[in-house]
């Protein structure tokens, strides 16, 4: 969500924007590593994301 924000500001403030698909891989990246590094806490952690 923070790099969608982010991406909103930075085109509505004139600024340069990232192409989509660079988006989309930071997004996709950024959900696989947060998703890693919950996945042997318990399920108890799972339950707070």
């Amino acid at each position: 969500m923070h790099t969608v924000w982010r991406e909103r500001n930075v085109r509505r403030h004139g600024e340069q924007p990232k192409d989509i698909g660079c988006l989309v891989r930071f997004v996709d990246k950024t959900m696989r590593l947060r998703l890693l590094s919950v996945k042997g806490r318990g399920s108890s952690t799972l339950m707070n994301l």
